[in-house]
């Protein structure tokens, strides 16, 4: 891991424990929330204002929480952060254009899934060597299928009903990928992780490794991920 990948770790941890007024460590499931937002390739500023505007937010409660905060309860937030930043570099700034855009985006979004997880199960090959994943695309085109005909679904409420589908696809293609693929892809990995300076808590040794894998055998099988963070048209 460089100094850039690893700043990039420690400078959200920095920031999220402060505004969370807690000076501990990130946990393995905040870390593996900054694993994915690092792979997508999100600006770090991106990050910080989106943790910053979820702070704003539950600051504003009349009600404290009831349980302890993580990482992922600002996902929404930096996914909206996200896309401001997204349309701020094409000089498009309006509230109205916003909208526009993030409906279109969606539209797209939806579409290059589509066409991208049909023409996986389309092929031959991959329906002997990948079954299971196979089977499952084909329900999760089903259910893009309905996604795509309701307009009122947002961005973030698209991301939260995906997230738990690109999970599991996750888990079947590491299951029906080669062991001998797998080996190679975990050398990869090893080799990010020896360079890296970070904590080496078996769990996040194991997570960073593991979302190597997956981001490998996604791209290798050119099989989207299916999350917007990931996106760019």
């Amino acid at each position: 891991m460089s100094e850039e990948t690893l700043n990039y770790f420690l400078e959200i941890e920095d920031f999220f424990c402060s505004q969370r007024n807690a000076p501990l460590l990130l946990s393995p499931i905040d870390f593996e929330k900054v694993v994915e937002w690092y792979s997508a390739n999100i600006p770090i500023d991106v990050v910080k204002k989106g943790i910053a505007r979820y702070f704003d937010k539950i600051n504003k409660r009349k009600i404290p929480l009831r349980k302890a905060i993580c990482l992922s309860f600002a996902e929404d937030m930096v996914l909206k952060s996200l896309e401001e930043y997204r349309i701020s570099r094409i000089g498009q700034n309006s509230q109205v254009q916003i909208e526009v855009d993030e409906k279109k985006r969606k539209e797209t979004f939806i579409s290059y899934l589509k066409e991208k997880l049909e023409s996986f199960v389309n092929d031959s090959e991959n329906s002997v060597n990948y079954e299971k994943s196979c089977k499952f695309i084909s329900s999760v085109l089903n259910i893009i299928d309905a996604l795509m005909k309701n307009e009122k679904l947002s961005l973030a409420d698209l991301e939260t009903k995906l997230s738990p589908l690109d999970s599991e696809l996750s888990r079947l293609l590491l299951s029906e990928t080669s062991p001998s693929l797998i080996e190679e892809f975990k050398n990869e990995a090893r080799s990010v992780i020896e360079k890296s300076k970070a904590s080496y808590n078996p769990e996040i040794v194991k997570m960073i490794e593991t979302k190597v894998i997956t981001n490998k055998i996604f791209s290798t099988l050119k099989i989207p991920r299916l999350s917007i963070l990931y996106f760019n048209e």
